[in-house]
């Protein structure tokens, strides 16, 4: 009896999972003839939208354990550059084919993204009346009042979790005197926008009034995320603050507004019709921004009515609608390999808010995978960005 067929790969039943888990591995690493597999292969069996990424639904049920693990950024999309890492590892490749290891060929491994998170010293906190609403909160261990890292996951607005929040992060930011929270959001299945964004801001308002209690320095607020995540993030920075100083709720008194955002794999606006104009292709048509706006798959913005209310729904979700010259500054950061024709992640999304901010005298840093020589390299580029905003970039 055989479970799967891959090829002329078979998956036997009733085998230890540990050999189960290598098998599954070199299925991932080999042909049907043997060779080799490409991460070009790869994408053009697995990637059914052509949108250049796959998610977790595209991958294939054999190779969805090692899901998270080859989506180093964590954002819910495995990119093209992401899958030809992973492949290199597991061929004994520069990083001497340690799947964990993410150091060049001479440096000492650290940081390992792929490290167990440390315990959070509150899980699981409610910060509102869905399910779905919870947060998971670390706190930096020493020089209380401390700033905040806030993580908002990716996925789409659809899918992700709090526990994508990479361990590395967590570890430097507690090591710079900087507290971590991951939060999570309604989905589009069960409420559309604005609904993502307001369950974030209330996440934001929860943990500011926790701020005596959970050692935070509410002045000094952080946030960032990949793709879904990173325009939620922009979303809150750039927005009007959300505090209602006459609320009888004292969460719904607090801030909203954000000291800097480092958005990874970003969209600055929601809007088809600007989109279609930064970006070549057919990125405009992906289906997650329909169901941002409650709409069907088969919604065509090119022949469908966009009514007022939906026109006002469409420009109000755009980070960019709200940027003025009191937003925060920003460090965008964009996968090479995302940045091509019709890829919703593509770095013209980047690019078109930098030219923005530039005019408005906001600093705006934006950068590929590639400007660096190791994605060591760009997590301490990045790490350098979050600490001088924060105020603790001396102390470490």
């Amino acid at each position: 009896m055989f479970v799967q067929t891959i090829g002329d790969h078979r998956l036997p039943r009733n085998i230890p999972m540990k050999k189960l888990i290598l098998l599954l591995l070199a299925c991932l690493t080999l042909t049907a003839s043997g060779a080799p597999i490409s991460a070009e292969d790869f994408f053009k069996r697995n990637d059914r939208n052509g949108d250049g990424e796959l998610t977790r639904d595209e991958f294939p049920e054999w190779a969805k354990s090692k899901f998270d693990v080859i989506d180093t950024n964590h954002d819910g999309f495995v990119t093209l550059d992401e899958m030809r890492a992973f492949l290199a590892k597991q061929g004994g490749g520069a990083n001497g084919g340690d799947p964990s290891s993410t150091a060049t060929p001479g440096e000492k491994k650290q940081n390992n993204p792929n490290q167990t998170p440390p315990t959070p010293t509150h899980a699981n906190v409610s910060y509102g009346p869905d399910e779905s609403n919870g947060l998971d909160f670390w706190q930096a261990p020493s020089g209380a009042p401390n700033p905040l890292l806030v993580e908002i996951h990716g996925g789409g607005f659809r899918q992700g979790s709090k526990s994508q929040v990479s361990a590395q992060l967590i570890q430097a930011c507690l090591e710079s005197g900087i507290s971590v929270a991951s939060i999570e959001y309604r989905f589009t299945q069960k409420a559309p926008y604005p609904a993502q964004m307001m369950d974030c801001a209330r996440a934001l308002q929860f943990i500011r009034s926790k701020a005596g209690e959970w050692g935070i320095d509410s002045k000094r607020v952080a946030a960032t995320g990949g793709s879904a995540g990173a325009g939620i993030s922009l979303w809150l920075g750039f927005h009007k603050d959300l505090a209602d100083p006459n609320s009888s709720d004292p969460v719904a008194r607090e801030s909203t507004r954000l000291t800097c955002i480092l958005p990874t794999q970003m969209q600055c606006t929601y809007d088809p019709r600007v989109i279609k104009t930064l970006i070549p292709g057919n990125a405009y048509d992906v289906s997650a921004i329909k169901f941002l706006y409650g709409l069907p798959a088969t919604f065509n913005w090119d022949k469908d009515e966009i009514n007022p209310e939906l026109d006002a729904k469409i420009k109000d979700a755009a980070p960019i609608t709200h940027l003025t010259k009191d937003a925060p500054p920003v460090y965008a950061t964009n996968d090479k390999a995302t940045d091509v024709e019709g890829n919703i992640h593509n770095a013209n999304f980047a690019r078109h808010l930098k030219k923005l901010m530039d005019g408005l005298g906001i600093e705006c840093v934006i950068h590929m995978n590639s400007d660096f020589d190791s994605q060591r390299a760009a997590f301490e580029d990045k790490m350098a960005f979050l600490k001088k905003h924060l105020g603790v970039a001396a102390q470490k």
